[in-house]
């Protein structure tokens, strides 16, 4: 009803424009501008009588779209009045409701409020579009020219007015059609009534929406009307910017009346989905309920394992700290008389193990060396001569150098008469038997009963109780080679106050007997 009502006043306002038009088109001594019969240098006589009659069609107008208004609210009064039997069922459909259907109206609410800001959106942009009209207004005096494109955004906003009464006709098509839905409903089931009624309630205030745009569109129409009426007697040059501006504007309400057509679409998918869910039931939820508790009790987990690793660390950064106040304190503070060392210090020396293999290359040629370089034996068999053996020297050294930090590795010597462990300076010299500090031999040495280190001179032991695994250890950066006896955890000897400068390698000699069996590097455990 309020649309064919808003067509009689487009047809009312179009018809007197064409019969003025009409007009000007027979007398050719006048001329067509701004939608009145002009003549050059003379005022129309009857713009009064002209406005009077528009004032009083825009009365009739106003009082027709306010009838328009209560009956439409009088229809939907009697069209929405629910009997007894169906609020029973509308009471049923609350009840059953789930979280799910309240998140779908969330989404519905939130696309509602985006709908309204889209709508605030374009209110400002009308505010935009009419400070461009004052600023065309204000250009008046001052040029006159290009009226016509006036006239072209005339004609195009009486299209989009068009353009709005057939939207309108078609959602008053729609309404028509939801109403005929919901009765129809309502004689067969009322499961899906709450959503036929939003969509209509939606319809509604879209309708609304369409015809206070279309009241604006009036209102622009109106203006453009009297600015071309005002322009008609001056000069206008140069509003191709304004112009421009005017059309972005357009453009841009334009995407705007876009974005809220998708956000209705948007609107309407999400209750397809609400009915759906309706329709469905909330059985998964128990399952995520249980897969939430399963993940807390994870949780719970994880936070003791980290809270265990936590006080590890805290241990670890204890002993750390303990270590460090040994290593700068040297060892002679954490031994007593009978040379044991203490139980920690001894695990951060072993800390230091390195996998040392010997080299079969610089063994004397009477050594034979196992295939995992871990033993080494007098054979008394000739191996070829190289440049890179020991000659006078019955030792061998191993593959890996070291050039920082520290190292430690064990040497099985079992009851063996006679053999030498520690380690050699890269530059040795492997021709010569000169087993010394100088020359470049750190070395433990048994030879004929008798302990000593190969200092310059040599400095010979007196040992309370023969190793028969013995452990040697280096601190590179502090210049320190040291002996242990590993059986009895009791320190031998150190080399100290060196500034090495080359690389170190392991070395062991297992002179000259064939009977003693073989000199063996031992695992290192890191626990005893």
């Amino acid at each position: 009803m309020d649309g064919r009502y808003t067509n009689i006043e487009m047809n009312f306002a179009n018809d007197h424009l064409q019969k003025c038009s009409m007009s000007c088109e027979q007398k050719t001594e006048y001329s067509h501008v701004g939608e009145l019969c002009t003549q050059p240098g003379f005022e129309p006589q009857s713009t009064s009588g002209r406005e009077s009659l528009y004032r009083r069609t825009m009365v009739v107008f106003i009082s027709l779209w306010i009838i328009t208004l209560i009956i439409l609210g009088a229809v939907l009064s009697v069209s929405f009045l629910p009997g007894s039997g169906l609020q029973n069922e509308m009471t049923d459909l609350q009840r059953m409701t789930s979280s799910s259907i309240l998140e779908i109206q969330a989404r519905l609410e939130d696309k509602n409020k985006q709908l309204e800001t889209k709508n605030r959106e374009n209110s400002n942009l009308i505010q935009e579009r009419s400070g461009l009209q004052i600023q065309l207004k204000e250009i008046q005096m001052k040029t006159s020219s290009n009226i016509s494109g006036l006239q072209v955004q005339l004609e195009d906003k009486n299209k989009q007015l068009e353009t709005k009464n057939r939207e309108n006709s078609n959602l008053i098509q729609e309404k028509s059609g939801l109403q005929n839905q919901l009765k129809e409903l309502q004689m067969r089931t009322s499961n899906n009534i709450s959503g036929l009624q939003v969509q209509l309630e939606d319809k509604n205030k879209q309708l609304e929406t369409k015809n206070r745009e279309n009241s604006n569109l009036i209102q622009e129409r109106s203006g453009l009307q009297i600015q071309l009426k005002e322009i008609q007697m001056k000069t206008l040059s140069n509003i191709s910017g304004l112009q421009v501006q005017l059309e972005d504007k357009n453009k841009q309400l334009e995407t705007k009346n876009r974005e809220n057509s998708n956000l209705i679409q948007e609107k309407s998918g999400l209750q397809n989905q609400l009915k759906e869910l309706q329709m469905r039931t909330s059985n998964n939820i128990s399952g995520l309920q249980v897969q939430l508790e399963d993940k807390n009790k994870q949780l719970e987990i994880k936070n003791r394992v980290i809270s265990k690793l936590i006080l590890q660390k805290f241990d670890l950064q204890n002993e750390v700290r303990e270590l460090q106040t040994i290593a700068e304190d040297g060892f002679a503070k954490w031994t007593n008389k009978q040379g044991i060392v203490r139980q920690e210090v001894w695990k951060w020396i072993r800390k230091a193990a390195a996998n040392v293999i010997l080299d079969p290359r610089t063994a004397h040629r009477n050594l034979t060396v196992s295939e995992d370089g871990k033993q080494v034996t007098f054979s008394g068999g000739l191996l070829p001569d190289s440049p890179l053996r020991f000659s006078n020297w019955y030792g061998i050294q191993g593959k890996e150098s070291f050039s920082s930090g520290r190292h430690y590795y064990e040497v099985q010597v079992g009851t063996r008469g006679c053999f030498s462990v520690g380690f050699v300076k890269e530059s040795v010299e492997k021709m010569k038997y000169t087993v010394t500090s100088e020359s470049g031999f750190l070395m433990f040495i048994l030879e004929k009963n008798v302990y000593k280190v190969s200092t310059t001179p040599p400095t010979s032991l007196s040992l309370n109780e023969p190793p028969n695994n013995v452990g040697v250890y280096v601190d590179y950066d502090k210049g320190q080679v040291s002996f242990y006896n590993v059986g009895t955890r009791s320190h031998i000897y150190s080399f100290t106050g060196y500034n090495f400068s080359e690389k170190l390698y392991p070395a062991v000699n297992s002179c000259n007997s064939m009977t003693s069996g073989p000199l063996i590097i031992s695992p290192v455990s890191h626990t005893a």
